[in-house]
Protein backbone atom coordinates (compact mmCIF):
# COMPACT_ATOMS: atom_id res chain seq x y z
CA UNK A 1 0.00 0.00 0.00
CA UNK A 2 0.95 3.03 -0.98
CA UNK A 3 2.10 5.59 2.01
CA UNK A 4 -0.50 8.60 2.59
CA UNK A 5 1.63 11.77 1.50
CA UNK A 6 0.49 15.64 2.19
CA UNK A 7 -0.83 17.97 0.12
CA UNK A 8 -1.57 21.31 -0.19
CA UNK A 9 -5.26 22.04 -0.84
CA UNK A 10 -7.21 23.20 -3.55
CA UNK A 11 -10.36 25.37 -2.61
CA UNK A 12 -13.02 26.01 -5.40
CA UNK A 13 -16.24 27.89 -5.51
CA UNK A 14 -18.44 27.31 -8.73
CA UNK A 15 -21.15 30.55 -8.48
CA UNK A 16 -23.96 29.69 -11.26
CA UNK A 17 -26.46 32.37 -12.28
CA UNK A 18 -29.32 30.38 -14.78
CA UNK A 19 -32.04 33.32 -16.13
CA UNK A 20 -34.38 33.19 -18.96
CA UNK A 21 -36.01 35.98 -21.67
CA UNK A 22 -38.18 37.23 -18.61
CA UNK A 23 -35.46 38.14 -16.42
CA UNK A 24 -32.98 39.99 -19.09
CA UNK A 25 -34.21 43.18 -18.10
CA UNK A 26 -35.82 45.43 -14.92
CA UNK A 27 -36.47 43.69 -12.18
CA UNK A 28 -35.17 40.83 -13.24
CA UNK A 29 -31.93 42.08 -13.82
CA UNK A 30 -31.27 44.44 -11.01
CA UNK A 31 -32.06 41.24 -9.16
CA UNK A 32 -29.70 38.74 -10.37
CA UNK A 33 -27.05 41.26 -10.62
CA UNK A 34 -27.02 41.40 -6.53
CA UNK A 35 -25.94 38.06 -6.33
CA UNK A 36 -22.38 37.87 -4.64
CA UNK A 37 -19.52 36.77 -6.77
CA UNK A 38 -17.20 35.17 -3.60
CA UNK A 39 -18.90 33.65 -0.34
CA UNK A 40 -17.65 32.00 2.45
CA UNK A 41 -17.09 28.47 2.55
CA UNK A 42 -18.78 26.56 4.63
CA UNK A 43 -17.37 26.44 8.34
CA UNK A 44 -16.38 22.43 8.19
CA UNK A 45 -14.38 20.72 5.62
CA UNK A 46 -17.03 18.30 3.52
CA UNK A 47 -17.41 14.96 4.98
CA UNK A 48 -20.69 13.26 2.80
CA UNK A 49 -20.73 11.99 -0.82
CA UNK A 50 -22.32 13.81 -3.69
CA UNK A 51 -25.83 13.28 -4.02
CA UNK A 52 -27.31 10.99 -6.50
CA UNK A 53 -30.32 13.14 -6.95
CA UNK A 54 -28.82 16.60 -8.51
CA UNK A 55 -29.65 16.98 -11.66
CA UNK A 56 -25.79 17.34 -13.28
CA UNK A 57 -23.43 15.19 -13.15
CA UNK A 58 -21.06 14.19 -9.97
CA UNK A 59 -17.83 16.35 -10.33
CA UNK A 60 -14.72 14.13 -11.32
CA UNK A 61 -11.28 14.15 -11.50
CA UNK A 62 -9.05 12.46 -14.14
CA UNK A 63 -7.16 10.60 -14.56
CA UNK A 64 -8.50 8.36 -10.98
CA UNK A 65 -6.39 8.72 -8.24
CA UNK A 66 -5.07 5.48 -7.20
CA UNK A 67 -7.51 3.28 -5.09
CA UNK A 68 -4.32 1.78 -2.59
CA UNK A 69 -3.38 5.48 -2.51
CA UNK A 70 -4.73 6.47 1.17
CA UNK A 71 -3.80 10.60 1.21
CA UNK A 72 -6.17 12.56 2.08
CA UNK A 73 -8.81 14.95 -0.13
CA UNK A 74 -6.92 18.24 -1.71
CA UNK A 75 -10.14 19.05 -3.52
CA UNK A 76 -12.87 21.04 -1.68
CA UNK A 77 -15.65 21.66 -4.48
CA UNK A 78 -18.18 24.20 -2.92
CA UNK A 79 -20.77 24.76 -5.85
CA UNK A 80 -23.76 27.04 -5.29
CA UNK A 81 -26.38 27.94 -8.02
CA UNK A 82 -29.06 30.73 -8.46
CA UNK A 83 -32.02 31.26 -10.26
CA UNK A 84 -35.38 32.76 -10.93
CA UNK A 85 -37.66 30.54 -8.64
CA UNK A 86 -36.63 32.66 -5.42
CA UNK A 87 -35.45 36.03 -7.81
CA UNK A 88 -32.35 35.19 -7.01
CA UNK A 89 -32.35 35.99 -3.36
CA UNK A 90 -30.83 32.61 -2.26
CA UNK A 91 -28.61 29.72 -3.53
CA UNK A 92 -31.63 27.34 -5.09
CA UNK A 93 -28.74 24.71 -4.82
CA UNK A 94 -25.42 24.43 -2.87
CA UNK A 95 -23.42 21.00 -2.10
CA UNK A 96 -19.84 20.67 -0.32
CA UNK A 97 -17.50 17.86 -1.79
CA UNK A 98 -14.34 16.63 -1.20
CA UNK A 99 -12.15 15.19 -3.68
CA UNK A 100 -8.84 13.34 -4.46
CA UNK A 101 -6.06 13.60 -7.07
CA UNK A 102 -3.33 12.64 -8.65
CA UNK A 103 -1.20 15.82 -7.79
CA UNK A 104 1.79 16.22 -8.03
CA UNK A 105 0.64 14.85 -11.38
CA UNK A 106 -1.26 16.57 -13.38
CA UNK A 107 -5.11 16.38 -12.82
CA UNK A 108 -8.47 17.67 -14.67
CA UNK A 109 -10.83 18.69 -12.84
CA UNK A 110 -14.61 18.00 -14.51
CA UNK A 111 -17.20 20.25 -12.52
CA UNK A 112 -20.37 18.93 -12.16
CA UNK A 113 -21.75 21.82 -14.25
CA UNK A 114 -21.06 21.20 -18.20
CA UNK A 115 -21.51 24.71 -19.18
CA UNK A 116 -17.87 25.16 -17.25
CA UNK A 117 -14.76 23.85 -18.96
CA UNK A 118 -12.71 21.69 -17.43
CA UNK A 119 -9.85 22.79 -15.40
CA UNK A 120 -6.54 21.47 -15.57
CA UNK A 121 -4.49 21.31 -12.24
CA UNK A 122 -0.65 20.61 -12.01
CA UNK A 123 2.08 21.59 -9.22
CA UNK A 124 4.92 23.41 -9.94
CA UNK A 125 7.86 24.23 -7.55
CA UNK A 126 5.54 24.33 -4.96
CA UNK A 127 2.71 26.64 -6.65
CA UNK A 128 -0.55 25.38 -8.42
CA UNK A 129 -0.66 25.99 -12.41
CA UNK A 130 -4.53 26.49 -13.47
CA UNK A 131 -5.55 25.63 -16.95
CA UNK A 132 -8.26 25.86 -19.28
CA UNK A 133 -9.77 26.54 -22.13
CA UNK A 134 -12.56 28.69 -23.47
CA UNK A 135 -14.15 26.03 -25.85
CA UNK A 136 -18.11 25.97 -26.79
CA UNK A 137 -19.18 24.86 -22.91
CA UNK A 138 -19.12 28.71 -22.06
CA UNK A 139 -22.00 29.03 -24.23
CA UNK A 140 -22.92 31.48 -26.90
CA UNK A 141 -21.15 33.95 -27.97
CA UNK A 142 -17.99 31.38 -28.96
CA UNK A 143 -14.75 33.23 -27.12
CA UNK A 144 -12.47 30.86 -28.56
CA UNK A 145 -11.69 33.50 -31.72
CA UNK A 146 -10.33 36.03 -28.93
CA UNK A 147 -8.33 33.48 -26.68
CA UNK A 148 -8.10 29.93 -26.66
CA UNK A 149 -5.91 29.12 -22.99
CA UNK A 150 -5.88 30.59 -20.12
CA UNK A 151 -2.82 29.30 -17.21
CA UNK A 152 -2.39 31.08 -13.93
CA UNK A 153 0.23 30.43 -11.37
CA UNK A 154 -0.61 30.31 -7.92
CA UNK A 155 1.60 30.76 -4.81
CA UNK A 156 0.22 29.72 -1.52
CA UNK A 157 -2.43 31.46 0.06
CA UNK A 158 -3.01 32.78 -3.45
CA UNK A 159 -6.47 32.83 -5.30
CA UNK A 160 -7.53 33.43 -8.65
CA UNK A 161 -11.47 34.29 -10.13
CA UNK A 162 -12.63 33.50 -13.58
CA UNK A 163 -15.82 35.22 -14.70
CA UNK A 164 -17.93 34.88 -17.90
CA UNK A 165 -21.58 34.58 -19.52
CA UNK A 166 -23.45 32.56 -22.03
CA UNK A 167 -26.13 31.98 -23.69
CA UNK A 168 -27.47 28.06 -24.05
CA UNK A 169 -30.12 25.87 -25.75
CA UNK A 170 -32.76 23.74 -24.31
CA UNK A 171 -32.41 20.37 -26.31
CA UNK A 172 -35.77 19.41 -26.08
CA UNK A 173 -37.83 22.72 -26.67
CA UNK A 174 -34.77 24.98 -28.18
CA UNK A 175 -35.66 27.62 -26.11
CA UNK A 176 -32.84 30.19 -25.18
CA UNK A 177 -31.20 30.45 -21.82
CA UNK A 178 -28.69 32.16 -20.22
CA UNK A 179 -25.85 31.87 -17.53
CA UNK A 180 -23.23 33.57 -15.34
CA UNK A 181 -20.62 31.58 -14.11
CA UNK A 182 -18.20 32.63 -11.58
CA UNK A 183 -15.26 30.60 -10.56
CA UNK A 184 -12.87 31.05 -7.07
CA UNK A 185 -9.96 28.41 -7.05
CA UNK A 186 -7.13 29.05 -4.22
CA UNK A 187 -4.41 27.23 -3.08
CA UNK A 188 -3.46 26.98 0.80
CA UNK A 189 -1.56 24.97 3.03
CA UNK A 190 -4.89 24.54 5.13
CA UNK A 191 -8.59 24.83 5.31
CA UNK A 192 -9.27 28.84 5.07
CA UNK A 193 -13.35 28.66 4.91
CA UNK A 194 -12.61 32.75 4.58
CA UNK A 195 -10.20 32.89 1.51
CA UNK A 196 -12.28 34.37 -0.93
CA UNK A 197 -14.36 36.76 1.07
CA UNK A 198 -10.67 38.18 3.04
CA UNK A 199 -8.65 39.94 0.13
CA UNK A 200 -9.77 40.51 -3.47
CA UNK A 201 -8.70 37.49 -6.24
CA UNK A 202 -4.88 37.79 -6.60
CA UNK A 203 -5.75 36.95 -10.95
CA UNK A 204 -9.00 37.57 -12.25
CA UNK A 205 -10.51 36.53 -15.78
CA UNK A 206 -13.38 37.98 -17.22
CA UNK A 207 -15.27 38.19 -20.14
CA UNK A 208 -18.70 39.14 -19.77
CA UNK A 209 -20.22 39.36 -23.77
CA UNK A 210 -23.32 41.15 -24.77
CA UNK A 211 -26.09 38.43 -24.66
CA UNK A 212 -28.57 38.72 -27.89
Amino acid sequence: MKQAMPHKLVLLQDITVRWHKASRGAPGAVARNRVPEVRALPANPPNTPWPSRYQYSAPKVLPPPDPTDKRAADIFLHYVSYGEDNQFQAPHVQYWIALRSCRPEPSTLHLPHWNVPPLTLADANDKLQVRFEWGLEVGAPRRDYRHTREQVTLATGQWMQVRYNGRHLYGDDGTWYYEKHVLNIGFADTFVPTLFVAAPPDYQITDFADLH
